[in-house]
C-alpha cells in the first residue's frame, strides 16, 4: 500500500447524521480538488472566519462566522478542535482567524461544480449547528476547500 493510500484511512466514531458511515474505517478518496469521498459522503471543509474565544471549558469553545450564498450572516459556536488546532486557536490568538469547518455536500444547485455554483453542505457531520439550530446552508462552491 502507497504511502498516500496509508494516510487515506481514517478512524472515525459513528455519525448519527450520516447514516452510510456505520463501520469504523473508511477510505477516503480525493475527489478532483472538492472534497473527500466516504461511502458515497462528499466531505468538505466550509471556510470560515473564528471571530473570538467564548469560553474556556475543555477543550475550549469558539465563535466562527460565514457568509452563505444569498449574503445572509452565520454564526456557528463549538468546541475549538472542530475548527482548527490547538497551536490555531486559543484564548490568547489574535482573532479573526481563517479556518474551516468540516461538512458534507448535501446538493448542487447547478450542474458542474464551478466557484459560482450554489452548493448545500450540512455541518452534521459533527453535530455543529447555527444558534437558530440549521445545520444545512447553501454556500459558493468557491467557499469550500477539499
Amino acid at each position: 500500500m502507497s504511502r498516500l493510500a496509508t494516510r487515506n484511512l481514517v478512524i472515525c466514531k459513528p455519525l448519527r447524521a450520516v447514516p452510510q458511515c456505520r463501520s469504523q474505517i473508511y477510505r477516503w478518496i480525493l475527489v478532483a480538488g472538492v472534497g473527500l469521498v466516504a461511502k458515497g459522503v462528499l466531505v468538505v471543509g466550509l471556510r470560515v472566519e473564528a471571530v473570538r474565544w467564548v469560553d474556556d471549558a475543555f477543550p475550549g469553545w469558539i465563535e466562527v462566522q460565514f457568509s452563505d450564498a444569498r449574503g445572509k450572516h452565520w454564526s456557528l459556536v463549538d468546541k475549538a478542535p472542530a475548527f482548527g488546532t490547538a497551536e490555531e486557536l486559543g484564548p490568547c490568538s489574535d482573532y479573526p482567524l481563517a479556518v474551516s469547518v468540516a461538512c458534507v455536500m448535501a446538493e448542487t444547485a447547478t450542474a458542474d461544480l464551478e466557484d459560482d455554483a450554489i452548493v448545500t453542505v450540512s455541518t452534521s457531520v459533527h453535530g455543529i449547528t447555527a444558534s437558530t439550530g440549521e445545520d444545512e446552508f447553501s454556500v459558493r462552491r468557491s467557499q469550500l476547500v477539499p
